[in-house]
């Protein structure tokens, strides 16, 4: 009966610890360093150009027992360097890029509530600490463009509706281009600087 009670008692430690360290691990604040370089897709340190272009890519794997992309995989590096290369070659040639790795949610759980999850909400604090590191950083006061698809643009519209812990130099933004998912009223209704482009000159304003 001892040596049950003691067993018992050692699983759930172990199982405290396990669960412990799972929390934290998905729910905590805490997001990448953006000032390691290996954080980054792209970062154009040369930044030759006048304006530069802050993309975030889309939904890239599908898992379903692990909800945040793992951004030490080769393979999963690898598939969001080559959809950064496709989407942001209409860029490359005018602008400076840069493209940080986020700890995205899988496809699994993009159906059910996606904002409100927390392994959504991990991958939108990877993506505003790079902005913020890159504001701070690398963008040197230059114009710049906001560039997603679909999760990165789901990624960039909480981006751009956090008006407490995000700042954005609106008279430095040339455009958001908010593709592959819906920007609809409530956003900008929530969020006075987002606005909807009406005619190809204005800038600061959102085409999707």
């Amino acid at each position: 009966m001892k040596k049950s009670f003691l067993t018992i008692t050692g699983l759930l430690i172990i199982a405290a610890i396990v669960l412990f360290k799972f929390d934290n691990h998905f729910n905590k604040e805490a997001s990448l360093d953006y000032s390691n370089s290996t954080n980054w897709i792209s970062q154009d340190t040369v930044s030759n150009k006048d304006v530069d272009v802050f993309y975030v890519y889309p939904t890239i794997f599908g898992d379903t027992e692990m909800m945040n992309m793992d951004v030490t995989n080769d393979s999963l590096r690898r598939s969001a360097e080559i959809v950064a290369g496709e989407q942001g070659g209409v860029f490359i040639e005018h602008c400076n890029f840069f493209a940080p790795y986020y700890l995205q949610m899988s496809m699994a759980g993009l159906d059910d509530s996606p904002l409100t999850n927390p392994y959504f909400i991990k991958g939108c604090n990877d993506v505003k600490a790079a902005f913020r590191y890159y504001l701070k950083n690398l963008n040197h006061g230059r114009p710049f463009i906001l560039a997603g698809h679909s999760q990165g643009t789901m990624v960039l519209i909480e981006l751009m509706k956090d008006t407490e812990k995000v700042e954005i130099p609106m008279d430095k933004l040339v455009a958001a281009y908010l593709i592959g998912y819906s920007v609809t009223s409530m956003d900008t209704d929530s969020c006075t600087r987002m606005k909807i482009a009406q005619h190809a000159t204005e800038t600061g304003a959102i085409i999707t």
